[in-house]
């Protein structure tokens, strides 16, 4: 009960004050020892002085019972009772039982993009650069890029991420000592954990890239990991057409995590 009357009284000091901009506030009844949450009406519905408040709708934030409820309508956050976590979509379900209407309210997290390289020329650099902006490309919304070297990626960069994109040089016929040190680390902490996440990978040699092309293929295939298209091999200094096809490889992989590709 205690509980409850301080979040009563930070409440109305809150709203007296003027800094919570809400038409309903969600507040979990500690007290009665129930998984209820009680839903206050908006301003509005109950005749306060003030009004609603700005940005509100005549129906409220939170539907109720027999009233739908409209996601236009609610503000970008809300003041926190008992809660931590920001507000990115909220939805509500209506329920005939005593404990009223439930907000079910979420944040959906950014899908991640792990890009690991070694690059050790100009040219891997500025390969890896297309890459990079290709998977950055302003067209492809909702998807945080990643950019690690390696030796610096860790098991838990690939656990973190929803996608990854590899770069290579071709060093004697196999990958780079750096990117086969990063499977060695990876592999085993990730085998089970990554299944079926896309990937991409790109190759830059002078003149033999299928050893590491193959290598590439046999890790991934062990791991699991779902190739979005097939890996980049570059054996000519770079130009505008294979800048163009690093571009594409990023531009694909981020375009199947943001859901544009499927």
């Amino acid at each position: 009960m205690a509980g409850f009357l301080f979040a009563g009284f930070f409440l109305a000091a809150f709203l007296a004050a003027g800094f919570v901009d809400v038409a309903a506030i969600v507040i979990r009844d500690v007290g009665s020892g129930s998984d209820g949450i009680r839903v206050l009406p908006p301003f509005a519905d109950s005749g306060h002085p003030r009004g609603r408040p700005r940005g509100s709708s005549s129906r409220g934030f939170f539907a109720r019972p027999g009233r739908d409820d409209d996601p236009d309508d609610l503000p970008a956050s809300l003041g926190h009772i008992g809660a931590t976590r920001a507000i990115h979509d909220c939805r509500t379900t209506s329920t005939s039982s005593s404990a009223g209407t439930r907000c079910l309210c979420s944040v959906a997290p950014m899908p991640q993009l792990l890009i690991v390289h070694h690059t050790a020329s100009p040219a891997t650099h500025e390969l890896l650069g297309a890459v990079r902006s290709g998977a950055s490309a302003p067209e492809i919304d909702g998807v945080e890029v990643v950019v690690k070297a390696a030796l610096e990626a860790s098991a838990s960069d690939v656990l973190a991420a929803d996608g990854y994109l590899l770069g290579t040089p071709a060093n004697l016929g196999y990958m780079s000592g750096a990117l086969k040190h990063f499977f060695d680390t990876v592999y085993y902490p990730c085998l089970e954990s990554t299944t079926g996440r896309p990937f991409g990978a790109w190759i830059y040699g002078n003149n033999d890239t299928g050893g590491a092309a193959a290598a590439i293929e046999k890790i991934t295939t062990g791991l699991g990991w779902r190739k979005a298209q097939p890996i980049l091999e570059i054996m000519t200094a770079p130009d505008a057409d294979t800048r163009e096809q690093a571009w594409e490889l990023g531009a694909t992989v981020a375009a199947l995590l943001s859901g544009a590709l499927s």
